[in-house]
């Protein structure tokens, strides 16, 4: 006679699928399970930060808009993008008011934006905006931060670089409100992808590779590189870990955005070593009793799609 399986309770079963939807997708891109009771690489604690840790602050630092008063509130108001508009519906985008060049993207969302430089594609843009207001990226990507965010659009200028180009964007990663790392990334135009490199705290080349081989970047260590390790240690004083992003431009250095899930945790180190060693600076204290007393206090909202079993 077979064993009799009793269903487990909605809260627990919605448990069970966020769990293995973690699994599978770090299998998935990693070629192992993680260790999600005991990490030790920066891709395990980011994959145990996805499930377990649940932190007020989350929310803020998630939201492109309303982490715009966390920042002002720390660094003053001269550090931010500027914001020509935003809102909660596609068709409410005032194109005929938005001067070019500006970025229009989902305060609710990563990795979704269009630059607009010239006259707009009005009915694409408005098309593109409808898809972002529907797509629930803590679900998608198992990243709890985005939970409960209000869904809204927001259009900022677009911060040129020397000459007219993309600005430089600096990664500053911290963790205990230190900075350890510093990924520095500059766009090499439509269709040619990006160049980056990864140096420490006293901007020392780092031999990092994550995903790909690294498309050199032979920029001089900024002049205002003290100030913004100042300005990332400000804003992430009281996390464990926190990327700060940064664009050094001329006017001076403004504040993109605060990351809390970098790449998910999901794209693989070409060498194992260095996803050890960034993963030495995240210090989670107790990791087995905080996941114990996630699952045993607080609920998960159920994946929007299903992954393979892992077991």
């Amino acid at each position: 006679m077979p064993p009799i399986r009793l269903p487990l309770p909605p809260r627990m079963a919605a448990w069970r699928d966020a769990i293995a939807q973690v699994r599978a997708m770090y299998r998935h891109r990693h070629g192992r399970l993680p260790d999600l009771l005991r990490p030790r690489r920066f891709s395990e604690k980011m994959q145990w930060r996805k499930l377990f840790q649940r932190d007020p602050r989350f929310a803020v630092f998630s939201d492109k808009l309303a982490v715009r008063g966390y920042v002002a509130a720390r660094l003053g108001e001269e550090v931010l993008i500027p914001l020509l508009w935003s809102g909660a519906a596609a068709e409410a985008i005032p194109f005929e008011r938005l001067d070019p060049p500006y970025v229009l993207k989902p305060s609710h969302a990563s990795g979704r934006h269009v630059v607009v430089t010239g006259a707009p594609d009005i009915p694409a843009l408005r098309a593109a905006a409808r898809d972002w207001l529907a797509y629930c990226h803590g679900t998608q990507m198992a990243e709890p931060g985005y939970f409960g965010i209000p869904r809204r659009l927001m259009a900022e200028r677009f911060l040129a670089g020397e000459g007219g180009g993309p600005p430089v964007e600096h990664r500053l990663f911290t963790f205990s409100g230190r900075v350890r790392m510093i990924q520095t990334t500059l766009s090499l135009g439509p269709g040619a992808g990006w160049a980056r490199e990864y140096y420490d705290r006293g901007w020392h080349r780092l031999r990092m590779e994550l995903e790909y081989p690294p498309a050199s970047l032979p920029l001089p260590a900024p002049e205002r590189r003290g100030r913004m390790v100042e300005m990332a240690e400000a804003l992430a004083a009281g996390t464990d870990h926190l990327r700060v992003d940064l664009y050094n431009v001329p006017a001076g250095i403004r504040v993109g955005e605060l990351t809390l899930y970098s790449w998910s945790g999901l794209a693989p180190f070409r060498r194992d070593a260095d996803d050890l060693w960034l993963g030495q600076f995240w210090e989670i204290e107790r990791p087995v009793r905080q996941a114990l007393r996630a699952v045993a206090l607080t609920g998960w909202a159920a994946p929007a799609s299903r992954y393979p079993d892992t077991a």
